[in-house]
């Protein structure tokens, strides 16, 4: 929002601000800085692509560096104009000349600054107030320009809590709609699947053939283990103890007649 910054572009500029600058918009930017901006095809964007704005500190220290240089060189075009309109009442030509490079040469870079320094503003547009904002409210004599900076910034605060509840509601919107609509996607695919939430299978019948195989492939079985417990005189558990049985009793009736023998011949 540009509420507040209208309202401080158009006070006046303290000469406490202008005093303390750099004598060169060079020593104010820094060389890698000014070689960007006095070369020959300036981008605003790619500058500042290249620079440092990972964080609020460092992009407000560029801000300032950069509204330092604009008015460093705004100065210097005021003083060549002031000088220029001198000159022109005597002969001196060649000084004039030089005089008129200088001029273009520094009102090209301020305002290739004011372009940057735009659109810094705009990529950043809640960035805090610079050094010369502060420098004016600080140093402003004017009661109507106080007023008018006060209920600007008020009304930039207010606008600024408006959007941010229009963004969130638009956001809330937004996932609720979403949400519907994958609700309503499970519910058509639970009435297509059924129940389970996977789709129906037909069941497939067992051919008679494979019925008659397998029931014909249990008895050779069941006949070739009956045939092997026969041959191998195994059996279940009951079949052997039954076995033991009788065997001991058999031995018993024996030794009865062994015992009964010997005792008629005596």
């Amino acid at each position: 929002m540009a509420i507040n910054g209208n309202v401080l572009a158009e006070m006046e500029i303290p000469n406490v601000y202008l005093q303390n600058l750099p004598k060169s918009g060079k020593a104010c930017l820094g060389e890698i800085i000014y070689r960007y901006m006095t070369a020959d095809k300036f981008s605003p964007e790619c500058l500042l692509d290249y620079l440092d704005l990972s964080s609020v500190y460092n992009t407000l220290e560029i801000a300032n560096r950069i509204e330092a240089a604009i008015h460093i060189w705004k100065q210097k075009c005021l003083k060549r104009h002031l000088t220029l309109s001198k000159s022109r009442k005597t002969s001196w030509g060649g000084k004039v000349k030089g005089l008129a490079s200088d001029f273009e040469r520094n009102q090209l870079l301020a305002n290739r600054a004011e372009t940057l320094l735009r659109n810094l503003k705009m990529r950043f547009p809640g960035l805090p107030q610079t050094t010369l904002d502060m420098t004016k409210i600080q140093y402003n004599k004017d009661v109507g320009h106080s007023i008018l900076e006060s209920y600007s910034r008020v009304l930039e605060s207010l606008a600024f809590n408006l959007m941010a509840r229009i963004d969130d509601l638009l956001y809330v919107n937004d996932a609720t709609k979403r949400r519907a609509a994958a609700d309503s996607m499970c519910l058509q695919d639970h009435g297509r699947f059924g129940s389970t939430g996977l789709p129906k299978q037909k069941r497939i019948s067992h051919s008679p053939l494979s019925v008659q195989h397998v029931s014909s492939a249990s008895q050779i079985k069941a006949t070739s283990l009956h045939s092997r417990n026969q041959i191998g005189g195994r059996g279940s558990p009951s079949e052997m103890t039954h076995r033991l049985v009788k065997r001991t009793t058999t031995s018993e009736t024996e030794e009865e007649k062994f015992e009964k023998f010997s005792d008629d011949s005596k």
